[in-house]
């Protein structure tokens, strides 16, 4: 039998991608403006899920921030980023855990919420999906603030196009999958050739107006919703790349 398919993400960035992942250290400039605009006292803890490396646990920490905890589901990761933490004599506390599953934190526990890099999107499970979202509610502080990350649907025009030939073949091979269940259009760089065969690790799209309700109705108040197009040239407001939510939770 195969692998259930909600593990295949995560084998991926144990083995394929660990090593850009891992030693990845920059931060992008619409993350640099979201914790810039958002994360403005630098006494409160923060939480930052699917860490790989630390980049951006290591990057608050050079803010002054010092209560920083971060996860991710790849022991492999976490135990490189213990190492980076200890040569860089980082304060910042590194645990293995899944987003769906935040039982090693206790309630209301963080005042400052971080999901970079579509990391909720490599969920594929879609029960576990909206159980991660539940999740970051119920280690939220009330008055906290969050900032979510998704692959945008509706930000590439040619989506439609692939989700309607992947949706065919579906039927065709008695496979499961929505439209919005997506293989990876590249792997490390370079072009994945395999993308409408069987049994591809998928990334979850979500639409910015069902993404938001859903948000809303678990109870997070919605602040802003951009994408890193808009974010990083307001001036143009193109609705490219990745989809930032900012709530804040009651």
């Amino acid at each position: 039998m195969s692998e259930p398919i909600h593990h295949v993400n995560a084998d991926l960035y144990a083995h394929d991608l660990f090593d850009r992942w891992a030693n990845e250290q920059g931060i992008i400039a619409a993350e640099a403006l979201l914790i810039r605009n958002y994360f403005t006292d630098a006494t409160k803890s923060v939480l930052e899920a699917g860490t790989g490396g630390g980049r951006i646990a290591f990057y608050l920490e050079q803010l002054g921030f010092k209560d920083i905890q971060a996860f991710d589901i790849v022991p492999k990761m976490i135990a490189h980023a213990r190492e980076l933490a200890e040569k860089k004599q980082s304060a910042v506390q590194f645990q293995v855990a899944n987003a769906a599953d935040l039982s090693i934190y206790p309630d209301q526990q963080f005042d400052y919420l971080i999901y970079p890099q579509q990391v909720l999107c490599f969920i594929e499970d879609r029960t576990l999906f909206h159980t991660a979202l539940r999740e970051a509610y119920r280690v939220a502080k009330p008055g906290s603030v969050c900032v979510f990350s998704f692959l945008d649907y509706e930000a590439r025009w040619y989506n439609p196009i692939l989700s309607s030939v992947l949706v065919l073949l579906r039927r065709l091979r008695g496979e499961k999958g929505t439209g919005y269940d997506l293989p990876w259009l590249k792997l490390n760089g370079a072009v994945n050739k395999k993308f409408f065969h069987k049994h591809q690790p998928v990334l979850y799209w979500v639409r910015r107006k069902k993404i938001t309700e859903e948000l809303q109705h678990i109870g997070f108040t919605m602040v802003d919703v951009k994408n890193a197009g808009e974010l990083e040239n307001p001036a143009q407001g193109k609705r490219t790349g990745m989809l930032y939510l900012i709530c804040t939770r009651p």
